[in-house]
């Protein structure tokens, strides 16, 4: 099926074109989910953990979530491979 299809029909059945935006930043994550010794690699695992869990949270409701890349790249490839693993959960 083509991805506008796909698409046309998560709306319908959502009922709702509504798509949440993920845009994390780590000074911006609930104080419990940050880790205290920030190390990018701390830091990836903070932010995948914390994006994981809105793609849980909204799936029900949108018809998809827009990850911004640009959000995971400043952790380097430990950011990229958060960025990637959570696209493959949005799917699943």
């Amino acid at each position: 099926m083509h991805y506008a299809d796909r698409l046309s029909q998560a709306i319908a059945n959502r009922g709702t074109p509504a798509i949440v935006g993920i845009d994390p930043v780590l000074e911006r994550l609930p104080e419990p989910l940050r880790p205290e010794d920030q190390t990018v690699n701390t830091a990836a695992a903070a932010i995948e953990s914390f994006c994981r869990t809105v793609i849980e949270r909204v799936a029900p409701y949108v018809p998809a979530v827009k990850i911004n890349s640009g959000f995971f790249e400043v952790f380097h490839e430990l950011g990229v491979g958060a960025y990637y693993r959570l696209i493959a959960h949005a799917h699943a």
